[in-house]
């Protein structure tokens, strides 16, 4: 598997291969802002501690950096991912495909799944939240599909291939967005400190996911018939409105820009926030700014911006 460059940089201590790296993706060979912004990093978290798990759960730095994190990792697992394709033939058979065909409309699902190798490259275009939002809305929206054609089809032969449209853009959905996304953000939403221990819980609450999903989807289909995806439409559309109103796009942002975004919903002030990484860093708060874009610095150079919170969130 291929390290990303701050992999290299930070766990790994690699800063030069990091270089080349970045260059292929930015498809530049000036990438000496992206390594100053990490070098930055480095300086500042090597004189702060991982937070432990305690730490992280009582912390309001990080609050809803972590709530953020476990809610993506749920709406990884309610695309009906693992429930299409561990009870594909279920599905399939509750759809009314012909038993001759399945083998072939097998292929044709799991086909799907390689659409995910060039989500990466639309999500550094359209960015994270674009791509994860339109995964989850069509992966919603397949569903709602599913089940409607599903529910006709005894009356109208045809609706049964309507229903494979929608069992495939289950996939679709996931294979463009929060496939390929969901490690790319969550990460991204934290500093380097809390990122280890966030990222554990948020791991911890897709394999909890996992295996509920793993051992109620048979009953689902039991009980609920052609509607059994749907909890997991309405599950999905609460984890869009989150992500929507919530999630930033850390497409293009620096990791002391996001806190400064999360600080209006952690309720610390962003002076705060610029405070404990000047403490933390430089002295000088403007060479913190180094994090920043070039937009952002600006904006905390604006006094007005230091003094209302609510202001990161345009900024952004």
């Amino acid at each position: 598997m291929p390290k990303s460059p701050r992999s290299l940089y930070f766990d790994h201590n690699k800063p030069e291969e990091a270089r080349k790296v970045l260059q292929r993706l930015y498809g530049t060979d000036d990438v000496s802002k992206q390594i100053e912004q990490y070098r930055i990093e480095a300086e500042t978290m090597s004189k702060r501690k991982i937070l432990s798990p305690k730490q992280v759960l009582t912390s309001r730095k990080v609050k809803w950096q972590l709530i953020s994190g476990l809610v993506i990792c749920v709406g990884f697992q309610f695309t009906g991912i693992n429930g299409i394709f561990f009870y594909l033939n279920t599905l399939l058979t509750v759809a009314g495909i012909p038993e001759e065909i399945m083998d072939y409309v097998t292929i044709g699902f799991v086909s799907m799944e390689f659409l995910g190798a060039f989500a990466g490259l639309l999500s550094n275009k359209l960015g994270r939240k674009t791509m994860l939002l339109a995964g989850y809305s069509i992966s919603m929206c397949s569903m709602i599909i599913y089940t409607l054609a599903t529910a006709y089809q005894p009356s109208v032969d045809w609706l049964s291939y309507v229903s494979v449209v929608g069992g495939v853009g289950m996939i679709f959905g996931f294979a463009i967005g929060p496939g390929p996304i969901t490690y790319v953000i969550i990460p991204e939403l934290l500093d380097q400190s809390a990122r280890p221990t966030v990222m554990m819980f948020s791991s911890l609450s897709l394999w909890v996911c996992f295996t509920i999903i793993s051992v109620v989807t048979p009953y689902l289909f039991d009980y609920l018939k052609f509607a059994a995806f749907l909890p997991f439409a309405a599950i999905l559309f609460l984890a869009i409105l989150y992500v929507w109103f919530v999630v930033p796009e850390t497409k293009g942002k620096s990791v002391l820009a996001i806190q400064m975004y999360f600080s209006k919903w952690n309720k610390i002030p962003v002076a705060q926030v610029l405070t404990e990484e000047s403490n933390n860093g430089d002295n000088d708060v403007t060479n913190t700014g180094v994090l920043l874009n070039t937009r952002d610095r600006h904006a905390v150079t604006n006094p007005s911006f230091l003094n209302d919170g609510l202001t990161v969130q345009t900024r952004l």
